[in-house]
């Protein structure tokens, strides 16, 4: 599939159903969870027809013709002193990975964040969480994200009780920040 930046079509939330039929969005928005999630995205099937769209939840879908080629959410926690908005769901279809269009998506995510909820007066902080083992930690810093200092002592300190319990994690997360 050969795709063009000017191709690309931004459709936020619910205007997703402007653009196709709500069976062939939820089909394409099931199929995108599952190469991120793997299975368990079709152990809890998300309606998208059904989903609740509202002032703290937007999802970007990134539209290449009538395929939705990559989506990703976005979700206020209007927290003191700085706001959080959490970065969820990020995924890119595998037949158009590495043509910059995970970057495009995370760019409009922040920028979709700061018009909603930003403003200039007020610093917004994104947040999503990774897995190391995706390997894809130099993508996120590429994007002015950092990694969140793991050596906090109440990090370490519960990592410490927790190994004394005998609870090892399979997998490590981290969490990444960028101000805007």
């Amino acid at each position: 599939m050969e795709i063009k930046p000017q191709t690309i079509k931004v459709v936020v939330s619910e205007e997703i159903f402007d653009h196709m039929p709500k069976a062939e969005a939820e089909e394409q928005y099931k199929y995108l969870m599952s190469v991120l999630h793997g299975r368990t995205a079709t152990c809890r099937p998300v309606v998208l027809s059904t989903k609740r769209f509202c002032e703290s939840e937007h999802t970007i879908f990134l539209l290449h013709r009538n395929i939705i080629v990559g989506t990703g959410q976005i979700s206020l926690a209007d927290t003191f002193p700085t706001p959080h908005v959490y970065i969820n769901n990020i995924v890119i279809s595998p037949f158009v990975q590495k043509l910059g269009l995970g970057a495009r998506l995370m760019r409009e995510l922040s920028m979709l964040a700061v018009r909603k909820w930003g403003g200039d007066d007020r610093t917004l902080r994104l947040e999503l969480t990774n897995n190391p083992n995706k390997k894809n930690a130099g993508f996120y810093y590429v994007q002015g994200f950092r990694a969140r200092a793991d050596g906090r002592w109440p990090v370490l300190v519960l990592k410490q009780v927790l190994n004394f319990l005998g609870w090892k994690a399979e997998d490590e997360t981290v969490v990444w920040v960028k101000e805007v």
